[in-house]
């Protein structure tokens, strides 16, 4: 009977420990491999699973299927999208040939990997001596385009036959383990040498070429193309010789410091205030936390994974002379319990919880995604505000920040706008529902974000920011668009 395509060849979902182990076998430990804090500013929801771990997993499976093989002679892989931490994956056969096998792995409908196999005889070449430069186990490079244009060297294998082939006995079965511990060096060249800690993984092209004894795999720097922000290397060792290209990210974004901010607002603006900054760790509930800060309030700063970044801010504040708590408050969970540990009652609700921003391909309604989004700016925000005015803030005050992506939005984010120019209407009801609730609907311009670090530099957003804060403040209920602030009853 012909074999039906694709072949579903196992489901698993990758655990933070899983994440750790293969960082000790490969020794790629990328801060966004094992911190969620590093991992949310690409917009994942949690550390990021390597690559190459994806990849070795799905050729242990794709190993176990009961039909033939044969010999390995070629891997070409592209890394299509990242995958974190917890999330299901299906590694799937899609077709087979005696020349060809191609493999992939999706998490739902998202394509995560894809992986050529070509199948013959091994190429017969010199096998290149390594470079002299060794990178040792651990380094963590962070080098300039201009370094990265000369870089050379080779990577040690960290673990061992016996470590790859207990993790993944198949896969070393089918390419000879020291294939298997090359690819996890691959990793960690591009992941901790070159481009080092702001990379993603992008494509694979190996050939085999071969035995190598030598447990290492050498590389040179090919290319490197600042626009794309893509470098090319070239790779031997462990029996593989081919190239890699990377990604690099762009380096994260710092809004401005408080003592800027400071001088945007009078140092008694919010005096005797205190403020619930939802989200308040990076973007613009970081601006949002450091103005009330500046203005004499004692901002409330929430994280959900971020602790380190909310901690920062905190650090920045105080160290300027202001006040400011930090508190854990993850909008996707129970929020009554969470609440219980706020050091204060506020009076201003600041809402900037988030989740990644992606934009979505195609023109079809994302049901799933648009759902989650309501979560963040819609239905968190009802409740949290319900929440503190049953637990004692009579008078409260609600920032919404809402999007001049409502009217003007790119292609992409509709399930985005959708979910923000509800939020702008539940706003409006709970006015009428809930006495003694104010609320401000700002509609901000983007700002420059680890999320979107290629927008321009949006000078307004703190003074638009500002004046709705202020509005607050002065008392009744105002929103302001992209043209301006207008105060009226919403």
């Amino acid at each position: 009977m012909m074999e039906e395509f694709p072949v579903s060849l196992g489901t698993r979902s990758f655990s933070r420990d899983d994440l750790h182990r293969f960082a000790a076998l490969s020794g790629d430990a990328n801060p966004i491999h094992i911190d969620a804090g590093a991992a949310r500013r690409l917009g994942s929801s949690g550390a990021i699973v390597h690559g190459a771990q994806t990849l070795v997993w799905c050729l242990d499976r794709l190993a176990e299927w009961p039909g033939t093989i044969g010999t390995i002679a070629s891997l070409r892989v592209n890394f299509d999208s990242f995958l974190p931490e917890d999330v299901a994956v299906e590694a799937r056969l899609v077709s087979h040939s005696p020349s060809r096998v191609l493999i992939e792995a999706r998490a739902g409908d998202r394509l995560v990997m894809t992986a050529a196999l070509g199948i013959g005889a091994p190429a017969t070449r010199m096998i290149e001596a390594k470079p002299d430069r060794v990178f040792a186990a651990a380094t963590l490079l962070d080098p300039t385009a201009d370094e990265i244009s000369t870089m050379t060297g080779q990577i040690p294998f960290v673990a061992g036959p016996a470590s790859w082939e207990a993790a993944f006995p198949h896969a070393g079965r089918m390419l000879g383990l020291p294939r298997v511990a090359a690819l996890g060096a691959a990793s960690t060249l591009v992941g901790m040498v070159c481009p080092g800690l702001y990379s993603i993984f992008n494509r694979i092209v190996f050939d085999s070429v071969g035995d190598d004894d030598d447990a290492a795999l050498g590389f040179r720097s090919l290319s490197v193309d600042g626009g794309l922000r893509r470098v090319g290397l070239s790779a031997w060792g462990g029996g593989w010789a081919g190239n890699l290209t990377a990604m690099m990210r762009h380096r994260p974004v710092a809004q401005l410091p408080i003592s800027a901010l400071a001088g945007l607002v009078a140092p008694d603006a919010f005096a005797g205030v205190t403020a619930l900054v939802v989200g308040g760790s990076r973007g613009l509930g970081e601006v949002a936390a450091k103005l009330v800060a500046a203005g004499g309030g004692v901002p409330i700063v929430t994280y959900a994974t971020g602790a380190a970044d909310a901690g920062a801010v905190a650090a920045e504040i105080i160290g300027w002379g202001g006040q400011c708590h930090v508190m854990p408050l993850d909008v996707e969970q129970d929020l009554a319990p969470q609440l219980a540990a706020l050091p204060a009652l506020p009076e201003l609700l600041l809402h900037f919880a988030t989740p990644a921003i992606l934009p979505q391909r195609g023109s079809a309604l994302d049901v799933v995604r648009f759902q989650r989004y309501l979560r963040f700016y819609a239905t968190s925000f009802h409740d949290l505000a319900r929440l503190l005015m049953q637990a004692g803030a009579r008078n409260l005050a609600a920032l919404y920040p809402s999007t001049v992506y409502v009217d003007a939005r790119p292609p992409g984010l509709m399930e985005y706008a959708m979910a923000k120019a509800a939020g702008e209407v539940m706003c409006r009801d709970m006015i009428a529902a809930m006495p003694g609730f104010r609320a401000t609907i700002l509609r901000l311009p983007p700002l420059a974000t680890d999320q979107n670090p290629q927008i321009p530099d949006m000078g307004d957003a703190a003074p638009r920011l500002l004046a709705g804060l202020r509005g607050m403040v002065d008392g009744g209920d105002a929103a302001l668009t992209e043209q301006g602030y207008t105060r009226r009853p919403i």
